[in-house]
């Protein structure tokens, strides 16, 4: 998906009510979550130790993504226990694949860690992962524990869009932001060539 469709499409469900919003949000993940998981499912050994357009390997954009879905599920975690001090939003509680905490100075610390460890984790193993969680976050943000007042009890933010225009939402609508965009158009050179 293209930088402009993509946010048109964000700003079209942003503007919608918030019930309306979930719907539109739900079907919209819908759609995101088939074609990324088509596209990592079609990523064979070779490529996924190619180079991708920033200079990583595949396997280790596919893992970014992944590792920022686990990151999303800890903090839909804490958003639906009713945590109200989510500091896990903010780079602090990240929890790795075997219960280690970690505590990250920066986003770009967060992705830093996460391209080193890729490279030592089998492509197979990254391509299953990558899925499952793809997968597990897009039925948990599908379910009817999921609610507009789920996502607004939280910090409201606003991120700039590839348009250079801000759009203030909260926080928990904004880590739903946040997966599409890595899975349709953050890394779509990389994913649907």
């Amino acid at each position: 998906m293209d930088e402009r469709s993509f946010i048109s499409d964000i700003r079209s469900i942003f503007s919608l009510a918030p019930q309306p919003r979930l719907q539109a949000m739900i079907s919209f993940h819908q759609k995101v979550c088939e074609a990324y998981s088509n596209a990592v499912s079609a990523i064979d050994e070779k490529r996924a130790e190619s180079k991708s357009s920033d200079g990583r390997l595949i396997k280790q954009v596919v893992g970014h993504i992944m590792e920022w879905e686990r990151f999303t599920l800890l903090c839909y975690g804490q958003l639906l226990s009713g945590v109200k001090n989510r500091k896990i939003l903010w780079k602090t509680g990240y929890t790795n694949n075997i219960g280690e905490p970690y505590n990250f100075s920066s986003i770009e610390a967060f992705n830093n860690f996460q391209a080193e460890r890729q490279t030592a984790v089998p492509w197979a193993q990254i391509q299953l992962d990558a899925i499952r969680l793809a997968k597990m976050l897009q039925m948990l943000l599908s379910s009817t524990i999921i609610t507009p007042e789920t996502l607004e009890d939280s910090e409201v933010i606003s991120p700039e869009l590839y348009d250079g225009q801000r759009l203030p939402i909260s926080s928990g609508w904004f880590l739903w932001y946040v997966i599409l965009d890595h899975e349709a158009v953050e890394h779509a050179v990389d994913l649907y060539n």
